[in-house]
């Protein structure tokens, strides 16, 4: 019997393990899964094509950029109309989170030639058709974002004894949206709490304003890199704290924090996004939510917190297995390729 052909936009990636992952979980749902070629053969070749963060499709980056996107627009209208090729997005965020002019016109132009979304909890759902003027032709699929139990490289570690420091963690790619500098200011102002930053960091401007930050702070310890960190190191560094912090400016979906409770760290975050949806799945013991701006009073209130925290052992997260995520889009990627036929 012939196994539909999916092809994944990225199907693996070093800086994010959700790809790989993901990429998985739909060959265990019995399709045949290859990397996304943009070639109008390539694209004549797939039962489905399924898009993580085409970002590029969204800006208007200058006159030659925008030629070339009405030429994609017109090639993937074109196989789906001529070889049935179905076209998928997984909504990880409503917009790109920075570069560039967000252009309505081509985001519209784009869901016109898409057949379907993902969405990885329900928030996404809500904030996507409060943004957008969804076409009511779009096939929708609600499922969740996995966690990190199956993927990881190193045995997980249990935390240090919770002694006099409380010690906070921040990892993964460091960019402008996620607003670490203001974490780091105000755990400048926290003796009794210390950070560790470690990712890469592609911007100078940031690194070298979060290094003035801790040049004064010597509870901050960064750990900035060009390259992506590897993951056994990102592991150790998480397993070193008690608790991560990702005081997002705008957040949907945080694989981050999936991350750190899939390493028995509990998670202080914004009450934004898909967070409070999470915290009711797992429990109000690992994620504590904060209203408005990160303050050096917001993170003695998580201290106190964590040392008021009597829970045990890992968080439950069995309900964001990819057994369950697998079946989601077996179930869902079956009807897209049947009604193609």
């Amino acid at each position: 019997m012939h196994s539909p052909l999916v092809a994944i936009s990225p199907k693996d990636s070093p800086l994010n393990q959700f790809a790989g992952a993901f990429s998985r979980a739909v060959e265990q749902a019995g399709f045949k899964v290859v990397e996304l070629g943009w070639g109008r053969p390539d694209l004549a070749s797939y039962d489905v094509a399924i898009l993580h963060w085409p970002d590029e499709m969204f800006r208007f980056t200058g006159l030659y950029t925008f030629r070339q996107l009405v030429k994609r627009f017109a090639k993937l209208h074109l196989t789906r109309r001529l070889n049935g090729t179905r076209y998928i997005w997984v909504g990880h965020n409503v917009r790109p989170h920075e570069g560039g002019r967000l252009s309505m016109w081509l985001v519209q132009q784009f869901l016109r030639s898409i057949d379907g979304i993902i969405f990885l909890s329900r928030h996404s759902r809500d904030e996507f058709h409060r943004t957008y003027a969804m076409p009511k032709r779009l096939a929708e699929l609600v499922t969740v974002h996995g966690h990190y139990g199956e993927v990881m490289k190193t045995p997980v570690r249990p935390a240090p004894p919770l002694d006099d420091t409380l010690r906070l963690v921040h990892f993964g790619q460091v960019r402008p949206y996620k607003n670490v500098e203001r974490l780091s200011e105000a755990v400048a102002e926290c003796p009794g709490i210390s950070l560790t930053v470690t990712g890469k960091c592609a911007s100078e401007e940031l690194a070298a304003e979060l290094r003035r930050i801790a040049a004064s702070a010597p509870n901050i310890a960064l750990d900035l890199r060009r390259a992506f960190v590897p993951d056994e190191e990102l592991e150790a560094a998480i397993d070193a704290a008690h608790a991560a912090v990702l005081p997002y400016k705008a957040i949907l979906n945080s694989g981050s924090a999936f991350l750190a409770l899939s390493r028995g760290r509990p998670v202080l975050a914004p009450a934004s996004g898909s967070l409070p949806e999470l915290r009711e799945a797992v429990g109000a013991e690992w994620i504590h939510l904060y209203e408005g701006e990160l303050t050096a009073d917001v993170l003695h209130a998580f201290d106190r917190w964590m040392r008021g925290r009597v829970i045990q052992g890992m968080p439950d997260l069995s309900a964001y297995s990819w057994d369950r995520v697998s079946r989601d889009l077996g179930a869902f990627l079956g009807t897209i390729t049947a009604s193609a036929s």
